[in-house]
């Protein structure tokens, strides 16, 4: 009964407040603004489309001018720039006092998510969905290796450090590009790959790929969903479950050492919960691997 009439005290407190005091609780206008990144627009023609692009700049870009940044390419860029940005920021500033070490994130929205982060052609039967769009990773890898990253080079200051972050098809077409096209980036982030999508092509054809990385000094951090993997029928979340530890097998039996790889499987986490915690710890440990 004490607390009741203690918090019935103070709620009349403050309305005698209020009442007494009427610019008490206004927040006044100081005209400051926060941005966290700059919109553009880059026109492809290997996608023959206008594609938007989101770049964030780390504090003190613009003051520490002799200084070059590494650079985060972000897939699902309208759904994750906040959290890679802000995740990254945090991870950079390091102690007090100390110069920021953050990426410039270059964050790439969809315009037709399927079409571009599918690498081969298939209709799912995955929840009774049909995907026929599909197929066109190639084309949009050659977009970045040819198109973008190219302009964010030639605009910005950068090392030759590039990292690529996925989730979902995004973590699947980064381990896609990582065994196709390893030198495209130096470090990939995959965050519950789906390697379920083609009848598990890129499973299958991954052995001798991931052989071939013989001498590639890339890193690999690949976060696994542990409690459901994918929103689907159970045989099907326990079906990619077992898929992504048949790909940790596979590293831990064929991956040679130039590959500097980890894997961290998120028991309580699902498809759609894992990403901050996967950007997070693999964003942390890259930054380790420097």
């Amino acid at each position: 009964m004490t607390a009741i009439k203690n918090i019935r005290l103070a709620s009349l407190g403050m309305l005698l407040m209020v009442m007494l005091n009427p610019s008490f609780g206004q927040l006044k206008d100081t005209n400051a603004q926060w941005s966290i990144g700059q919109g553009y627009e880059l026109y492809s023609q290997v996608l023959k489309e206008n594609r938007p692009i989101y770049v964030h700049l780390p504090e003190g870009y613009n003051e520490h001018i002799d200084k070059k940044y590494d650079v985060i390419y972000l897939l699902d860029g309208e759904q994750n720039f906040l959290t890679a940005t802000s995740i990254s920021s945090f991870l950079g500033r390091g102690g007090r006092g100390k110069p920021s070490e953050a990426p410039i994130v270059v964050a790439i929205p969809n315009t037709d998510r399927t079409r571009d982060l599918t690498p081969t052609s298939a209709i799912s039967r995955r929840g009774a969905a049909t995907l026929e769009n599909s197929g066109r990773g190639e084309s949009f890898i050659a977009f970045m290796e040819k198109e973008l990253i190219p302009t964010v080079e030639s605009t910005y200051r950068v090392t030759d450090r590039r990292v690529l972050i996925g989730h979902s098809f995004g973590g699947l077409l980064t381990v896609y590009t990582l065994l196709h096209h390893p030198d495209v980036f130096t470090d990939y982030l995959a965050i519950d790959p789906s390697f379920w999508w083609d009848d598990q092509k890129l499973m299958k054809e991954a052995e001798p790929l991931i052989e071939q990385l013989k001498g590639k000094n890339v890193n690999l951090y690949l976060a696994r969903a542990g409690r459901n993997a994918h929103h689907d029928v159970a045989r099907q979340k326990e079906d990619a479950k077992e898929l992504q530890l048949d790909f940790k097998t596979m590293l831990e039996q064929k991956a040679p050492e130039s590959l500097q790889w980890r894997y961290d499987n998120f028991e309580e986490e699902s498809h759609g919960t894992i990403y901050f915690i996967g950007c997070f710890t693999g964003l942390k440990y890259l930054q380790e691997e420097k």
